[in-house]
Formats: structure tokens, C-alpha cells, sequence
């Protein structure tokens, strides 16, 4: 692949770049804090948090050169998205799978002289606080050997968190900084430059809206608390499972009536009269994420279906496909066997749990619902379950937890439950 910028893109970016700027000026409003040193040029490597769908597209607006992009390769089986990507020297990478060819792309990225914009977290923070960083990232910033720049937004997952479907009125804050010198990296072993890099990498949302600079940030809306049942579906009171509802102002356990409220800034209150008191989504999510894995290991041990969800066409394409075509249909079942659901001729389609190599909730824009991405070694599969109360981000928790117990009896030597 050659990464040099070409005189048609080039020309396409000049064009584009200004209407995309506005748009994107008006919709998240961005305040750029630029710390750079004047002489700074490329080719360095970007890392930024990753807080909505558009933060790719603003710090390369916003940057003085159009980096090389790493996206998750499932971006490039929307035609329009591989006709601009690859046109633009975009890498892609397999979703949740290291992969040495997407190294050596950016070595040759580096070697052309740009800008390489990477997200190490791999996906968008549900709860508004940064995943820590692996420790590949320390290895792969020491063989690229270029400045390393943080790319760090605020108030960015409070403009738009990633349950929601729109965006808040107020403004996020990105900042740019350099982080490390080809020669500190020199001096600096693999720890030393992991810690540099998750200390300044490390943010809250929760946490940096209740201090000085945050609290001069202001957010409203209209439906504040719009979609937030996709993030949190698990009933702190009666311990139900998918039975949170929300409207415009209000999350609610349709089985108990336990209810919350919560604003644009991410202040969240439980109802005088309901217990447990939660002091903000966070511990609400942490709580959750502990008891989901009960509940999908005890419906394991059970046998029989965990999870099912109507879903509409099923897609898939081969790993290296560019396009994906309808395979089957819902219903969807999850139990030990694996995922299954009908093909195009009606018969059982099974992916076996040891088959999956990741998998993740997707949406490929801000304003449409999420989307189940299973990859194998061969096969991209995407799965549209049918909301509104039956969240993605469930199915994908109780996988990787099904994922980790297949690990944990292959590592003892056990045989699977059966279905």
C-alpha cells in the first residue's frame, strides 16, 4: 500500500474539509487547545480517547496534516467508506486481533512521511471513562520510534454518550500535546512508556465534569436520558434483567418501578423512595457488569437458551470481503452450543463460542441503533436485534463471558456444558 498523499485526495480534502469543519463546528462545537511546539513536524503518531463517532473525523480536521486513520476493518464493507478510506491512506485493522501487516502498514506509513492517527481502547467508552491501554502499545510506540501527540477529548461524551442518538447543546474541549520525544523512547523500556502513556491517556468524563474546568462546561437537552436502557438493563432493586425502560427524562425497571433521572451533565438521581441509591451511571454499570456474569454463568451451568432476540436480515461477508449480503434470520438464540439462527434456505446456522475470535456492539452512525459484530477466522457476521429493550451491549458482555469460561475449561480441561 502506498501511503503517500496523492494530488486527487489532497484536492478532494481541500474541498471537503471546510463544509465537514463547519458541520462538525456546529454539531460539537469543538474548542482546539493546541500545546504543539511550533516545530514539530511530521511523520508522529496521534493517540486520542475515543468518546463518540465523530472524533475521528475532528482531529483530523483539526490536525495541521491529514494523518493515515487505523480503523476497524468492518468500516471497509461500506462501499462509500472503502472508496474514501483507501483513497486516503486509511489501515485497516482486525476488530480485537493483533495483526502484524497492520504494523508494517504503518511502518511504511511513517516511512512516507505521515501522520498516523491511532485509538488504542479499540472502541467507543460506553460510560464515559478511557479502557486502560495494553501493554502492545508500549512495544509498538518503541518500534515506530516517532513523537507520540495525545489527541484528548472532554466533554466529548457528554456532548454525545454512546447510548444516546443525538447530540447535547454545549461544547467539548480537544486538546493536543506531545507526550514523548524519539529520544525519551530511547532511554524509556516498555513499562516506563506504558505508564507515561496511560497517566496522560486516563480520563473520566464523570470525574471531569465535577472539577473546576469541567464544572464550566454546561450541557441540556431535551431528552437527557433517551436511550440509556442500551447501557444500563439490569435492575439494581429487584435484580431483573432487560426490563429498564426510558423516556425523555427518566430510566425505570418496568417489573419494580425503580426509577432514576438523569441530566445532560451527567448527574444522576434515584428516586428518594428507591433503593439502592446510586451515585452516578458508573457505579450503576459496575455493579451490572459484576451481576450479568453471575447470571450468564448460572444460565450456562442450566443448559438450555441464555439470551434470545428477534433480528431482522443477517449479514456477513468473508474476512477479506468488501461487501456484506444477507445470510439468514433471527431469531437469534445464545446457549452452550453457540449463537444459532436460521439461513436464507431455513436451516440452523450455528457460531460455535470457540469459533469466535471477537466480538463487539457497532453502529456505523451516531443516529442508528447498535448492531452485534461476530468475526471469526473466516467470517464477518453482523446482527441486528430487534430493540428496544433488548441492548447489544448485553449480548456482547454475556459473550465474552461465555468466551472466558470456554477459555477457563479448555485451561482445565474440562468438557463445555452442554447446550
Amino acid at each position: 500500500m502506498d501511503f503517500k498523499l496523492k494530488a486527487p485526495m489532497r484536492a478532494f480534502w481541500s474541498l471537503a474539509a471546510p463544509f465537514v469543519k463547519a458541520w462538525m463546528g456546529f454539531l460539537m462545537r469543538p474548542i482546539i487547545v493546541n500545546r504543539l511546539p511550533e516545530g514539530l513536524k511530521p511523520p508522529y503518531l496521534i493517540i486520542s480517547n475515543h468518546v463518540t463517532v465523530y472524533d475521528g473525523l475532528i482531529v483530523a480536521l483539526y490536525s495541521k496534516h491529514l494523518p493515515v486513520v487505523v480503523f476497524d476493518d468492518v468500516q471497509r464493507l461500506d462501499f462509500l467508506k472503502t472508496l474514501l478510506f483507501e483513497n486516503s491512506g486509511v489501515i485497516f485493522k482486525p476488530v480485537g486481533i493483533p495483526d502484524p501487516l497492520v504494523v508494517r502498514h504503518m511502518v511504511k506509513a511513517r516511512d512516507a512521511g505521515r501522520n498516523i492517527l491511532l485509538y488504542p481502547e479499540g472502541e467507543i467508552t460506553w460510560t464515559g471513562d478511557s479502557k486502560p491501554l495494553e501493554h502492545n502499545l508500549a512495544r509498538l510506540v518503541k518500534l515506530l520510534r516517532m513523537p507520540v501527540v495525545l489527541a484528548k477529548f472532554k466533554g466529548g461524551y457528554a456532548k454525545q454518550p454512546n447510548w444516546a442518538n443525538s447530540a447535547r447543546k454545549g461544547r467539548c474541549q480537544l486538546e493536543y500535546d506531545l507526550l514523548l520525544t524519539p529520544e525519551q523512547l530511547d532511554v524509556m523500556n516498555d513499562t516506563q512508556i506504558l505508564q507515561h502513556l496511560s497517566s496522560a491517556h486516563r480520563h473520566s468524563e464523570i470525574d471531569w465534569l465535577a472539577s473546576e474546568q469541567g464544572e464550566a462546561f454546561r450541557y441540556s437537552s431535551s431528552m437527557p436520558t433517551l436511550g440509556l436502557q442500551l447501557l444500563l438493563f439490569c435492575c439494581p432493586s429487584c435484580k431483573g434483567t432487560n426490563c429498564m425502560k426510558t423516556d425523555a427524562s427518566s430510566i425505570h425497571c418496568e417489573k419494580c418501578g425503580y426509577s432514576a433521572t438523569l441530566d445532560a451533565n451527567l448527574r444522576l438521581a434515584v428516586a428518594p423512595d428507591k433503593k439502592p441509591a446510586m451515585d452516578d451511571i458508573r457505579q450503576w454499570y459496575g455493579w451490572q457488569l459484576g451481576y450479568w456474569k453471575e447470571t450468564i454463568r448460572r444460565r450456562s451451568t442450566q443448559g438450555g437458551t441464555i439470551l434470545r432476540a428477534d433480528s431482522n436480515d443477517i449479514l456477513s461477508s468473508p474476512i477479506e470481503g468488501h461487501r456484506l449480503a444477507r445470510t439468514g434470520h433471527g431469531p437469534v438464540v445464545l446457549d452452550n452450543g453457540g449463537i444459532h439462527f436460521s439461513d436464507t434456505d431455513g436451516n440452523v446456522m450455528t457460531i460455535q463460542i470457540e469459533e469466535i475470535r471477537a466480538v463487539h456492539s457497532v453502529k456505523f452512525s451516531a443516529n442508528r441503533d447498535y448492531r452485534l459484530l461476530i468475526r471469526t477466522s473466516a467470517d464477518f457476521f453482523l446482527i441486528p436485534l430487534v430493540e428496544p429493550n433488548l441492548p447489544v451491549l448485553s449480548w456482547e458482555l454475556a459473550i465474552e463471558e461465555m468466551i472466558a469460561m470456554a477459555e477457563e475449561m479448555k485451561g482445565a480441561g474440562k468438557a463445555a456444558p452442554t447446550p
